[in-house]
């Protein structure tokens, strides 16, 4: 099922673009939950500063 999905998109190079667009932006998204979930931890660790 993988490689048909892979050989349409190759073939079809908008759709290439749509999936790669897409995929980076759930990597970025995951990438900001991460480091918010990072920052919340370490605020709740070692205290808020202010």
């Amino acid at each position: 099922m993988l490689e048909a999905m892979f050989e349409h998109c190759e073939a079809d190079q908008d759709i290439l673009n749509q999936v790669l667009s897409s995929a980076q932006e759930k990597n970025e998204r995951r990438q900001q939950l991460a480091n918010l979930k990072r920052a919340q931890s370490m605020m709740k660790r070692f205290g808020q500063m202010s």
